[in-house]
């Protein structure tokens, strides 16, 4: 009974959202590299507290990647991490908005997108089991 668990196939909601965390990672590690340049030129004269939620943004999207690619349990747990760690991604585009409006809104799309897969009734069975 548990190998049949273990092969179950993965919900579509489920592997949109971790199709879509993997990308978030890709992106903020795209990110990252890009704004050594920048920050580096100013050579912190620039906005501290928008420069750390850009780079707490950036620390949190790789973050996100990298959790979404260790899906191998099917605990809550891990559903609820995934979770958090997107409300986090959330906050961090409404926070930096506030300071300074970011180019993207993919900082706030995917992250509400992947909340709405990640709540729905197939994903919560997928993990629940």
């Amino acid at each position: 009974m548990a190998e049949a668990e273990k092969n179950e196939r993965m919900s579509l909601a489920v592997k949109s959202a971790q199709f879509i965390m993997i990308v978030q990672g890709a992106l903020g590690l795209l990110s990252g590299v890009l704004l050594i340049a920048p920050l580096a030129a100013l050579g912190g004269k620039g906005d501290v507290l928008t420069s750390l939620v850009l780079g707490l943004s950036v620390v949190i999207a790789v973050l996100i990647g990298w959790w979404a690619g260790k899906w191998i349990s099917r605990r809550r747990r891990v559903r609820i991490a995934a979770l958090g760690l997107e409300c986090l991604m959330a906050l961090t585009y409404v926070s930096g908005r506030t300071l300074d409006p970011p180019p993207n809104m993919y900082s706030l799309v995917l992250p509400v997108v992947v909340l709405l897969l990640l709540l729905l009734p197939s994903a919560k069975a997928w993990f629940d089991r």
